[in-house]
């Protein structure tokens, strides 16, 4: 498996229902267009979730590419907290995020779609990680939540 797991296919998936939720925001702006809150205040709250997401990108691929070159399973950082925290990102930050730009109630579901998604085609990504790793990666499985942080006392 290369070390982009099942995103190639999440994200062919999601853009396919982001494309459909964006001409419909598009079609129907008077239903699915959020009119309730200022623009700006949208973008801002988009940029503040686009902003969070730099430092989460940059603490999840970093030690992933280290240790997918030497073999190895990441649990530590961003994986301490969640098994996918790139796949977290996009449905959690980046596609709400976009919601928010394009000021459209129904692009949010397009985070929904993708977090149903994933959970369908990590499947496989876990089933090659059970498989590569063992009994760790069982382990690792057991304690941390696939897509939602686990949140510690």
């Amino acid at each position: 498996m290369s070390i982009w797991g099942a995103g190639p296919r999440i994200g062919l998936f999601t853009l396919l229902y982001a494309v459909a939720a964006g001409a419909a925001t598009l079609r129907w702006p008077a239903l699915f267009t959020i009119g309730a809150i200022a623009y700006p205040y949208l973008a801002a709250a988009a940029a503040v979730l686009l902003l969070a997401t730099v430092p989460l990108y940059v603490a999840a691929i970093v030690p992933l590419r280290k240790a997918y070159g030497e073999g190895r399973l990441v649990t530590g950082g961003a994986y301490a907290v969640c098994r996918h925290p790139l796949y977290a990102m996009w449905i959690l930050l980046i596609m709400p995020a976009i919601a928010l730009l394009l000021k459209s109630w129904l692009f949010f579901s397009t985070a929904v779609f993708m977090y149903v998604v994933a959970r369908i085609e990590i499947r496989r990504e876990e089933a090659y990680l059970e498989e590569r790793f063992g009994r760790q990666y069982a382990e690792y499985k057991r304690r941390v939540n696939a897509i939602f942080p686990t949140l510690r006392r």
